[in-house]
């Protein structure tokens, strides 16, 4: 499978070899990383070695399953409290989920609740 990029937000890499993109990438956005991975921590931790070699000072935050509002707004108070200036998710969709829910609280006011969209039938 031929290697691809989706770019919308941020940045979303795809294909065979691209992982080992991203700490030069995540480096290059920030040197202060908050690495959101799945429940299996360890899954992040040769991200996290390589951040670290580059300089970075990285923080972990680890989501078992589909993330909560309180979730993501907790972590976005941890990522202003560590001053965090690039969130980088990696694992599946519940970890992607909560580091783009993260991401754009921690670069806004109010609750996760207060961004909430309700879909109503007819």
């Amino acid at each position: 499978m031929p290697a691809f990029e989706f770019a919308t937000a941020g940045r979303v890499l795809f294909g065979a070899g691209t992982a080992s993109d991203a700490p030069a990438i995540v480096a290059g956005l920030g040197r202060r990383p908050l690495v959101v991975a799945g429940a299996d921590a360890s899954r992040a931790e040769w991200l996290v070695k390589a951040l670290q070699g580059l300089g970075c000072t990285c923080t972990r935050l680890c989501v078992a399953g589909e993330p909560e509002a309180a979730f993501a707004t907790g972590g976005a108070g941890l990522a202003r409290e560590q001053q965090i200036d690039v969130v980088v998710a990696i694992g599946g969709g519940a970890a992607i989920d909560a580091g783009k829910a993260i991401a754009a609280l921690a670069a806004n006011e109010g609750d996760a609740l207060d961004y909430r969209e309700f879909v109503c039938g007819g």
